[in-house]
């Protein structure tokens, strides 16, 4: 059964090195913006990357070969990262600049907090573990291993068959985050 008495208010995340960060429950509209947002952050340099690979010309030498895949699919996590920051947080402590000055939470200094890969990711975890507590209760919308919980009744009758003979099952698998977002 799902219960919307889901507690909406404000949660401190803890996070290596004493830093905290309080965030905004995370709902379904901070999740696709995030998404939203790294994607199109991404997509250019994805774009430019091909057009460049198809010229034979070398990129501009910053950071990493941009055409490189694996170089994007990273930048493109970082960018996920970032946005949920933005969107999700509100406060944190133990944040601070190169001279140790705390630094509030601003655009600025949320791409450089996504850009520490350690608690870039560690972030992401945490504030996603959310959503994964509720699914592992059964206060989300998982689906059940096979497809069906046991002795539920069908409520909608079988989709028609995929166009050109393209059947769901055999389609390659959406991951959870950036590769699903990669297009």
């Amino acid at each position: 059964m799902l219960r919307l008495s889901i507690d909406r208010s404000p949660r401190w995340l803890t996070l290596a090195n004493g830093i905290r960060v309080q965030v905004r429950p995370l709902t379904t509209a901070i999740s696709e913006a995030a998404f939203a947002d790294a994607l199109e952050r991404v997509r250019p340099l994805r774009v430019a990357a091909e057009d460049a690979a198809k010229a034979g010309m070398a990129l501009d030498g910053g950071e990493a070969n941009g055409a490189n895949a694996a170089w994007l699919q990273g930048l493109q996590w970082q960018f996920l990262i970032e946005a949920h920051l933005r969107y999700g947080a509100i406060a944190w402590e133990g944040v601070g600049d190169e001279d140790g000055t705390p630094l509030p939470v601003s655009p600025v200094a949320c791409a450089a907090f996504a850009a520490h890969p350690d608690l870039g990711r560690e972030f992401y975890r945490l504030y996603r573990d959310e959503l994964e507590a509720m699914e592992a209760e059964g206060n989300g919308s998982a689906l059940s291993a096979g497809g069906a919980t046991p002795g539920a009744r069908n409520t909608a009758p079988a989709a028609p068959t995929a166009p050109h003979g393209l059947d769901r099952t055999e389609a390659e698998p959406v991951s959870d985050a950036p590769a699903a977002l990669a297009s």
